[in-house]
């Protein structure tokens, strides 16, 4: 299990062993370096475990994206003119290793082909949100690579690689009207995840009741629309993970409660 701590590093568990980490992936290249170290805000690792890449936050007026072979603790390099604001993701591409895409609180989503070190060399494609991207998600259809994009005012994007703009945009009132909620203000959404063959579930909750109204919701033909509800939900849902296998879903809240749905996809 990878964990990233406040003091910028990132660190592997081994679940059996929960006295220490097994290793520390850090910035410092040397014991004793004064170099500071910035603040991560995301990270994550390739599907072929080869490679750890983490964002940071703004430093010296620069946003990096930061890289580690898994195998070396060393740091690789980094890329750091492509955005202008917080890296608030970075998600490897699960059916291609060398693709990663990261998004910025500058509205930006970059995908770059990681093979490259030069930083102009790898950016493949760069799109602008005119948001602030909160998450990003990789989902297929036929076989072809899509993006989707949580924005922090709660508005879900659906990009095609080969488009400038988004193919389906679903504002926060579409998002309140799907759920059959009428205040904006109480609505949010949750997550979003990629499902076997061409599906992408988003999950979607509203604070009234304690958050009882947490609902899942597919995007099939440039259409949201809910197919069922969490009804034992009793908090904000603030992270979630998708077994796309098993059909699991586990949120965790602000009530500190952690739960896992078996989730029903008839979509």
């Amino acid at each position: 299990m990878y964990i990233a701590t406040s003091l910028g590093n990132i660190q592997l568990w081994d679940l059996r062993t929960p006295q220490k980490f097994v290793v520390q992936f850090t910035e410092k290249k040397e014991e004793g370096s004064s170099n500071d170290l910035k603040t991560l805000a995301c990270f994550n690792a390739s599907a072929n475990n080869r490679l750890l890449t983490a964002g940071t936050e703004l430093y010296k007026g620069e946003a990096f994206i930061l890289f580690w072979d898994i195998r070396n603790t060393t740091l690789m390099g980094g890329y750091w003119e492509s955005h202008t604001d917080d890296v608030t993701q970075v998600v490897f591409d699960p059916n291609d290793a060398d693709k990663l895409m990261s998004g910025s609180v500058d509205g930006l989503i970059n995908v770059y082909d990681v093979k490259h070190t030069n930083e102009d060399d790898a950016l493949m494609d760069s799109f602008n949100t005119e948001s602030s991207v909160e998450q990003l998600c990789w989902y297929s259809n036929k076989g072809k690579d899509f993006i989707s994009c949580i924005t922090h005012t709660a508005d879900v994007q659906l990009w095609s690689p080969d488009d400038a703009e988004p193919y389906a945009h679903f504002r926060r009132s579409d998002i309140t009207k799907a759920m059959k909620r009428k205040s904006e203000a109480h609505c949010y959404v949750a997550g979003a995840h990629r499902l076997l063959g061409n599906e992408l579930l988003i999950l979607a909750g509203s604070n009234w009741n304690d958050g009882e109204h947490l609902k899942c919701m597919s995007t099939s033909n440039k259409k949201l629309e809910s197919f069922g509800t969490l009804k034992e939900n009793r908090q904000r849902v603030r992270c979630s993970v998708f077994n796309q296998y098993h059909n699991l879903l586990m949120t965790g809240g602000e009530q500190g409660i952690l739960n896992v749905w078996n989730v029903n996809l008839n979509v």
